[in-house]
């Protein structure tokens, strides 16, 4: 059974790894962009419940001018962040 389990897993990844050599660059981009917002975001929900909401709002204060250069600049520019105009 483990062996089953396994076998499928490394097909599964196979896969995925297919389709992500086939994949766009903007798709990617856009991809790994959801995966931090959630991730992000869920990371704030457990530090909050967790009662480490300190933690979660330094992650707030320290992650903020990050996102905001990368929401900003590009529109100083005249273009979105993630691509057309404005």
């Amino acid at each position: 059974m483990p062996l089953l389990l396994g076998a499928l897993a490394l097909a599964g990844l196979l896969i995925l790894l297919g389709r992500f050599s086939a994949a766009r660059i903007p798709t990617l981009k856009a991809f790994a962009l959801w995966v931090g917002a959630i991730g992000g975001g869920l990371m704030l929900v457990l530090l909050i419940l967790t009662g480490r909401a300190d933690l979660a709002l330094a992650a707030l204060l320290l992650g903020g001018p990050v996102l905001w250069s990368y929401v900003a600049a590009p529109r100083r520019e005249g273009r979105r962040p993630w691509g057309g105009a404005l």
